[in-house]
């Protein structure tokens, strides 16, 4: 960029400004293709003599000359990449600092394009929303994409689908934003919505794989599991190396009880990427569910192995060395998980009840404590509180405070009393100084109270 020299006056330097910017607008014109656009934007001669044109024209004038500026900015970003606007950018930026424009598109540019980058949301909606708010973008196509770029990072979701519907008003058949509007409604727990945007994009675009995956993952959220698979084998037909798909489908299968299906889905897309660590956590899950708990183990630790902290991970294989009773790892597992995650819960639920197990009870009542401090309101925990009290005084006045607690947590009753008798069998209580007969008098005495 040309360098102020104070010694020129205003008028010569203006009249040098005008002299250059015509000379630059001269060559980049030659390079231009009237009926291809996207031919002469493509050419980094053209870019590069573009940006010194429009530092001399915003020397000139800049309120005149900003709005053709970001329209280039526009279509060299959107037709280009985002990598081939720097120029444009150090053009506005030279030319406010010569010119001692404070606040301008400068920094808003630079910003938002280094965000992109950066993955910082707050700026890319800055400089997408001061675009769009400008009405200065007259190509339907580039002014539809710059509503979806600021419905992508909007953090309020109101006003993402409000973004993309404009796109959609604009576009009827962007498949696109019909797409991003289906996350929007998902991201809201609104699956039905979610559904009819991915239809509406599966109809513009039928081999819109990443749609249909995504209204695969809504169906799936409904429990409506044969749709969810439906809408998966549709996307693995069309990209059949569409590991998260494959991934998807196992996790339905594994919520059908399938698991042998659901393993195979998963070693699928393993294969596909095998640094997938949520695929080898889920396959541990299955082999969990599924009572092979060495299989299970050796997932968790390939999971373990790629996400160091995967504190579910941990705290499920935890679970599984429970289940083959070898109870040094197990709390050394629990342990790993809540030094990853202070706050997990589950984890300290998880020692707790194994601590109720090898009758540590005071260590079973400091875990269970710690739950509901992290929750608030946990029915497991204040039941457990109970079953700890129960078995450490041999006497129902304080458990039965706690039962009282937790019975009202529970979404039905009936899952409550289930969970009592079965914990009553699984902690081998009888064996431990509770009679059945008064452990009985304890159900009684707690179905009373809801009568």
């Amino acid at each position: 960029m040309l360098q102020y020299q104070k010694e020129i006056s205003e008028q010569d330097w203006e009249s040098l400004h005008k002299t250059l910017a015509d000379w630059y607008e001269k060559k980049a014109l030659k390079l231009q293709i009237e009926e291809n656009k996207e031919d002469w934007l493509k050419d980094e001669q053209w870019r590069k003599l573009t940006s010194e044109k429009y530092f001399h024209l915003l020397c000139i004038n800049y309120k005149q000359h900003i709005k053709s500026l970001i329209q280039d900015f526009v279509s060299i970003m959107l037709r280009v990449g985002v990598n081939e606007v720097k120029p444009l950018i150090d053009a506005v930026i030279h030319a406010e600092k010569l010119s001692n424009i404070k606040n301008g598109w400068g920094d808003i540019l630079q910003n938002g394009i280094d965000s992109l980058f950066l993955d910082k949301k707050d700026s890319a909606l800055v400089m997408f929303h001061h675009i769009n708010n400008t009405n200065w973008i007259e190509n339907p196509f580039e002014k539809s994409k710059m509503l979806i770029g600021q419905g992508f990072y909007e953090s309020n979701i109101d006003n993402a689908i409000n973004c993309f519907q404009k796109a959609i008003d604009i576009n009827p058949n962007n498949d696109i934003a019909f797409y991003n509007m289906g996350v929007s409604y998902s991201k809201k727990g609104d699956y039905d919505k979610a559904i009819e945007c991915y239809q509406k994009a599966i109809d513009i675009n039928p081999n819109f794989d990443i749609a249909l995956n995504a209204m695969g993952y809504a169906y799936s959220k409904k429990e409506d599991y044969d749709k969810a698979i439906e809408c998966y084998q549709k996307a693995i037909d069309i990209n059949p190396n569409f590991d998260i798909a494959l991934n998807a489908m196992g996790y339905v299968y594994s919520e059908k009880g399938v698991y042998e299906k659901a393993i195979e889905y998963y070693k699928k897309g393993i294969d596909i990427n095998p640094n997938d660590d949520e695929a080898f956590y889920n396959m541990g899950n299955a082999y969990l569910k599924k009572g092979v708990y060495e299989k299970a183990i050796e997932c968790y630790q390939k999971a373990i192995d790629i996400n160091p902290n995967d504190d579910r991970a941990f705290n499920n294989m935890g679970t599984a060395y429970s289940k083959k009773g070898v109870y040094e790892k197990v709390i050394e597992c629990y342990q790993k998980a809540i030094d990853i995650n202070p706050n997990d819960d589950r984890a300290f639920t998880n020692i707790g009840w194994l601590y109720l197990t090898l009758l540590n009870y005071d260590k079973a009542i400091t875990c269970f404590f710690k739950v509901l401090e992290l929750t608030k309101q946990h029915e497991h925990a204040a039941m457990n509180l109970g079953h700890a009290f129960l078995l450490t005084e041999k006497k129902p006045e304080k458990a039965l405070s706690w039962y009282h607690k937790s019975l009202p947590l529970w979404e039905e009753a009936n899952e409550f009393f289930n969970g009592m008798e079965s914990d009553f069998l699984e902690l081998k209580m009888e064996e431990k100084g509770i009679a059945k007969n008064d452990f009985d008098t304890i159900i009684v005495e707690l179905k009373k109270s809801i009568s």
